[in-house]
């Protein structure tokens, strides 16, 4: 049963590969920039401290999903099948 889920989800993140890098390195891009632009204009001060966290949190978290999603789809490939990914 575990070994027919795994074959599952590697064949749907492989097929969603294209996608799900695209839109994490967009947001990871949107996310870090808006974190700079709010530490380094002075008019945007007023925003809070837990704020400009929470925008650097999200930045660091697309950024990993776009660093590791590749490693997951190559712990989850089946043992007789062998892939390379091209970034």
């Amino acid at each position: 049963m575990m070994r027919a889920l795994k074959i599952i989800m590697f064949h749907i993140l492989l097929s969603c590969r294209g996608i799900i890098l695209g839109a994490s390195k967009l947001f990871a891009l949107m996310f870090l920039g808006t974190f700079c632009l709010v530490t380094c204009f002075s008019d945007l001060h007023g925003i809070s401290m837990a704020a400009k966290i929470m925008i650097l949190i999200f930045g660091m978290i697309f950024t990993m999903i776009f660093w590791f999603y590749d490693y997951l789809i190559l712990y989850l490939k089946p043992k007789m099948l062998d892939i390379m990914l091209l970034k």
